[in-house]
């Protein structure tokens, strides 16, 4: 699954203090279940006599702990239609996306520009405070990304990027609206 939230920690007391928690910045040894991997995607377009090219293109790119998955939504949503298309953004208001990328907070649009281009930006994900209420820096807004799904991280470089077309759309067309 994309879009795994970590377990807000509140105070000096957390709650589930005996729970172990896999998220999209740290999920091993769960990795390959938190999406499909290449050979699943290409068994289902050879399957469905799809193109797995046009399913890469447009849905791979999410990488956690060094292995590459696909939106397991989008993928499984498009095996019945003509061609691949924005399958799980349609059932996402993009507005969390367009309130945390314009919410002001400094470093975030120059961020989001870079990721644009086409570019990595650098992160912390343990220095996120696990609450997408209390947003302080340009760093938690990009880790709630990563976790929401509209970002990878990669932590070998410590950096996110825009993992597939699908998404960049979704960026893309927020960009046009400001």
């Amino acid at each position: 699954m994309t879009g795994i939230l970590p377990i807000c920690k509140s105070g000096d007391v957390v709650p589930l203090n005996m729970f172990q928690e896999f998220t999209m910045t740290d999920a091993y040894p769960l990795q390959e279940y938190t999406g499909f991997t290449e050979d699943e995607v290409r068994d289902l377009c050879l399957k469905n006599n799809k193109d797995f090219d046009a399913y890469r293109h447009w849905y791979e790119g999410y990488t956690v702990n060094g292995l590459t998955i696909y939106n397991p939504w989008s993928v499984s949503r498009t095996m019945s239609k003509s061609r691949p298309d924005m399958a799980w953004t349609r059932t996402e208001s993009f507005d969390a996306l367009s309130v945390y990328t314009g919410s002001g907070i400094e470093g975030v649009r120059d961020a989001v520009a870079t990721l644009l281009a086409g570019g990595e930006v650098p992160i912390d994900p343990e220095m996120y405070s696990n609450d997408y209420t209390d947003l302080r820096s340009s760093n938690d807004v990009l880790t709630l990304l990563v976790h929401l799904g509209y970002l990878t991280y990669d932590d070998s470089k410590g950096t996110v990027r825009i993992p597939n077309y699908e998404i960049r759309r979704q960026f893309e067309m927020l960009a046009k609206r400001r």
